[in-house]
């Protein structure tokens, strides 16, 4: 089947930050072919990760400044409470038509927006989560109101690292919930299922296979078998078997738990976007 096609990536490519996230797309660009080394241009402010970087990719890094004078796509993937800091190197070096592609958790379009006027900037706002950094996270993105012709690209840049798919910015705070935190969610069930095994005699690391092995082949008969988790389940539930007998137990609390669990993510990743954008 062929790929859809992509809009190329505007390069020189600029990455501002390269701690998990910087340093995964990176990864992904070189291993992948998408871009060579050599369209890239880093920045950094660690020392210990600049060496680090540069020793595994062979990467050039250059100030924020020089790096926003030639590059055409700039991906700003540092933590979100260092964004206005990178914005004030940013606004006297940035070109008109430059593209911003974020990756800070919780900060709106409209605080780069209005950081950049009277320049319409376009912005692309991307939410991806922590798998990235083995190729099988989920990556969501808004484009900027700027943006609409130019967000094309985002998938090409993104898809490296998993699976791309475009939302509303008011959907955000959702996925923040779901997809960002959904990583932890599985981490604490994995946990569960290891302790229960060596509750059971087994050792730590037999539990951790077994967790990790349940994990891995449940989502990738959803991914790959073209039926829905509900028919998938009902085919693993033989009648008056041991999988109905778990589930007599588990379905009466864990829809609502999961609930309550994104409900209490969501509205906390609304108050850090609030705070975000009120602090001006």
């Amino acid at each position: 089947m062929k790929r859809p096609v992509r809009t190329a990536i505007p390069v020189p490519l600029g990455i501002i930050g390269t701690g998990n996230m910087g340093e995964a797309l990176l990864g992904g660009l070189i291993e992948e072919n998408v871009l060579p080394v050599s369209r890239i241009l880093l920045s950094e402010s660690s020392p210990e990760r600049k060496t680090a970087v540069k020793r595994r990719w062979r990467a050039r890094f250059v100030s924020v400044c020089e790096l926003a004078g030639q590059c055409s796509t700039i991906v700003l993937a540092v933590k979100p409470q260092q964004i206005r800091e990178i914005l004030a190197e940013l606004r006297g070096t940035i070109r008109p038509e430059t593209v911003v592609v974020s990756i800070a958790a919780g900060v709106p379009i409209s605080l780069y927006e209005s950081s950049f006027a009277p320049l319409h900037i376009p912005v692309v706002r991307v939410m991806p989560n922590l798998p990235v950094k083995v190729r099988t996270g989920i990556i969501a993105y808004t484009p900027g109101r700027y943006a609409k012709k130019s967000d094309g690209f985002i998938p090409a840049l993104f898809e490296p690292l998993g699976t791309v798919f475009k939302v509303a910015e008011n959907r955000m705070d959702f996925i923040t919930a779901m997809c960002g935190s959904g990583p932890g969610y599985l981490f604490h069930l994995a946990e569960i299922i290891e302790k229960l095994c060596v509750n059971r005699g087994f050792s730590a690391k037999t539990g951790r296979r077994i967790a990790a092995s349940l994990l891995i082949g449940a989502g990738r008969m959803i991914e790959t078998s073209g039926e829905s988790p509900l028919a998938l389940k009902q085919r693993v539930s033989s009648p008056g078997g041991t999988t109905l007998a778990g589930l007599s137990v588990l379905e009466r609390d864990l829809e609502r738990l999961l609930m309550k669990t994104t409900g209490a993510a969501e509205r906390r990743s609304r108050e850090l976007s609030g705070k975000k954008t009120e602090r001006r």
